[in-house]
This record gives C-alpha cells, sequence and structure tokens, in this order.
C-alpha cells in the first residue's frame, strides 16, 4: 500500500510542470477596437464618438499612439468598396486629444479612448456622405495592426 502511496506522489509532483516561463515576454500590438467603417448615429443631445485603441502583448512597453486624418485611406476605401463618401471638413469635428499612451508605467493602461467631438453638421451639403477617416501610427510601426489601423466613422444625424 506504501508503495501505491509513495508511487502516486511521485507522480504527482512530476505532473505539475506546465511549461510556462515566469518572465515571458510576448511583443506588443496596437489596433483601433471598432476599425473598418463605422456607421455612427449622432443626434443634437450627443455629439461626441469614443474612440477606443487596445494594446496586447504580455510586456511593461509604454507606447505613443498618434491619431491623424488618413484621406488617402479614405479614397482606397471609395476605390475599392464604389462609394463616394467625402471627407468631413476639419471644421466639423476636433479630438479631445490625438496622442494616446498605452501601458503607462506600472499600470495595466491597455486600453483608452479619445473623445471625437462633431460640430457644425448643419452646415454639411445634404446630398453627400461624410466620413471622417482616423488611422494610427507610432514611433515603431510593426507593432501596428495595419488590419485595424484605420477606422472611417460615417455620420448619420438622428
Amino acid at each position: 500500500m506504501r508503495k501505491i502511496y509513495f508511487l502516486l506522489g511521485l507522480l504527482l509532483f512530476t505532473a505539475c510542470e506546465d511549461g510556462r516561463q515566469v518572465d515571458m515576454d510576448i511583443d506588443s500590438v496596437v489596433y483601433i477596437l471598432n476599425s473598418g467603417l463605422q456607421s455612427v448615429t449622432l443626434d443634437n443631445s450627443n455629439l461626441t464618438y469614443d474612440l477606443w485603441l487596445y494594446k496586447g502583448g504580455y510586456n511593461d512597453d509604454q507606447l505613443t499612439v498618434m491619431l491623424t486624418i488618413d484621406e488617402q485611406a479614405l479614397n482606397t476605401y471609395n476605390e475599392e468598396n464604389g462609394t463616394s463618401y467625402v471627407l468631413m471638413p476639419s471644421s466639423c469635428y476636433s479630438f479631445k486629444s490625438t496622442t494616446i499612451t498605452l501601458g503607462k508605467s506600472g499600470d495595466l493602461d491597455y486600453s483608452d479612448y479619445t473623445t471625437v467631438t462633431f460640430s457644425n453638421l448643419s452646415d454639411l451639403s445634404s446630398g453627400n456622405s461624410y466620413v471622417l477617416p482616423v488611422s494610427i501610427s507610432c514611433d515603431n510601426s510593426d507593432l501596428i495592426n495595419e488590419d485595424k489601423s484605420t477606422v472611417l466613422l460615417k455620420i448619420n444625424m438622428e
């Protein structure tokens, strides 16, 4: 009987290894949560949109991400999809911030957002569909998920 307990104990202690490293480091990747064409419905009581960014990976890297208006992305989308969306004039939007830091030192801030505030929408021509194309970039472009690096905000008023 003791032999059975001894063998079970030996088996139990040798089977506990899961192979994970304690100092594991997985490279960062940054992306826009809701990328691609997003239809945004606004009304006069709410003229804002929260644009969320995420940083994946398992490490302590701190990344600063910049947001830019990407007219080329809009042109490419129009060509590939047979659409004729128009770039929203700069007088119709503003960003709370165009720079976001993810993975702040000591924090687990792997996501953050900026608020886009829309204004002067009544000045837009009613016959056009307006889009705000926003792309992200950072110092190391290898960290950007290219498939999720741009959002096209198509604005609809209620």
